[in-house]
């Protein structure tokens, strides 16, 4: 299983690629990758599901076969924005089975759906790894996704008890600029 380095900020939407930063790029926003040196991550973020065409799935499977792709994400669920559940769902769990099957990490948006997402877990077995970015929860959320095997990452505001508890080897950190880090 491809793990990634604790050494980098693991969730960023600006700039250009770089080798200590994973650049977030979403193929309903972008036609194509960046270009230079550095990691990315590519996934269909859970505000542009319903943008999800043949198309972006095409570019999407595309852009995995680029050596810079390290993870895939943005991707998730969010009951707080006007996206059918339905079609946040379907294009979450085709994501999910696509990094599945190229043993990649995920990087998950959640927001108020972390019930889902522990059924799923517990429906979907995988053996990659799961990331909640910009966790902001409270230490009861953070233990029960701990336990259930997602690692979290922390952004420029969070709750410093969920912060303390998660082992520094299942905490990561994260810039997450230009979009509104919510993920609660």
């Amino acid at each position: 299983m491809h793990r990634l380095s604790h050494d980098i900020d693991i969730h960023t939407h600006t700039g250009v690629p770089r080798l200590d930063a994973i650049l977030c790029v979403d193929p309903t926003q972008h036609t194509q990758l960046p270009e230079g040196e550095g990691l990315l991550s590519v996934g269909i973020h859970p505000w542009n599901a319903e943008h999800a065409t043949e198309e972006t799935w095409i570019r999407l499977n595309e852009w995995l076969k680029d050596k810079r792709v390290v993870a895939i994400g943005e991707i998730g669920l969010d009951r707080a924005v006007n996206v059918s559940r339905d079609v946040q769902m379907t294009v979450f769990i085709k994501q999910l089975q696509i990094a599945d099957s190229l043993s990649l990490p995920v990087i998950i948006h959640c927001v108020r759906s972390f019930d889902t997402l522990l059924a799923l877990r517990k429906q979907i077995k995988t053996t990659n790894q799961w990331i909640i970015h910009g966790f902001r929860g409270k230490p009861d959320t953070a233990r029960q996704l701990l336990k259930a095997g997602f690692d979290l990452s922390f952004g420029t505001k969070f709750n410093i008890d969920s912060y303390d508890l998660t082992p520094p080897e299942r905490r990561y950190h994260e810039t997450d600029t230009d979009i509104d880090n919510t993920s609660q």
